[in-house]
């Protein structure tokens, strides 16, 4: 590590607490290690996020909004390892693939109820 002055910018090879040059009292120098983010957004959870506003117009089954789940979950589980940005969007990928099955699941359920009453 070169141990520079910070007034006069001249090189000290001895480590002194004083320039050389100028007389500068030497403050030693601090490695900054920074957390560096990646700021692009997830494709996982962006991918959750589309399949689960899909799921909302054309529910087949619930298959999107169960895929909507699970990669909204991957993007989660990515953003939480600093693989990128997009809590947001892996969030709502994740309520709507669950809003998703619950009104699946209700609509089944109120079939069978009114199936049950006509009986």
């Amino acid at each position: 590590m070169k141990n520079y002055c910070t007034k006069c910018g001249k090189e000290n090879k001895n480590k002194t607490d004083y320039c050389e040059y100028c007389g500068e009292i030497m403050k030693p120098e601090i490695e900054v290690v920074k957390n560096v983010k990646n700021d692009r957004t997830n494709a996982f959870a962006l991918a959750g996020f589309i399949t689960g506003i899909a799921s909302l117009i054309l529910n087949f089954f619930c298959i999107g909004s169960i895929v909507a789940i699970i990669l909204s979950s991957i993007g989660l589980n990515k953003i939480k390892n600093n693989e990128g940005s997009g809590r947001n969007y892996a969030l709502a990928g994740l309520l709507i693939g669950i809003f998703g099955i619950a009104s699946a699941v209700s609509m089944v359920l109120v079939i069978i109820f009114l199936g049950l009453i006509n009986r």
